[in-house]
């Protein structure tokens, strides 16, 4: 999806928060994004989302389930 300068999206930062940003500038496949304090960032077009619903899904979709089998890493703090 192709994004207009002025527009708002939303991003997920650090897998879990949901930020509405406003497009300032798209510089091939990235967009510079600014965030509502006036910091900005620089991210792919994949890592941008339409609408909030839009990010929640995708955020619901990378949530993974505890490994209950299998061998676990020696360094898991629960072995």
């Amino acid at each position: 999806m192709e994004y207009e300068i002025g527009s708002k999206a939303f991003i997920i930062e650090s897998n879990r928060i949901l930020r509405e940003v406003t497009i300032v500038r798209k510089n091939s496949d990235f967009y510079i994004v600014r965030f509502d304090n006036n910091g900005s960032i620089q991210l792919r077009k994949s890592r941008i989302f339409p609408t909030r619903e839009a990010a929640e899904q995708h955020l619901s979709k990378n949530n993974r389930t505890s490994q209950t089998s299998g061998s676990q890493s020696p360094y898991h703090p629960w072995h």
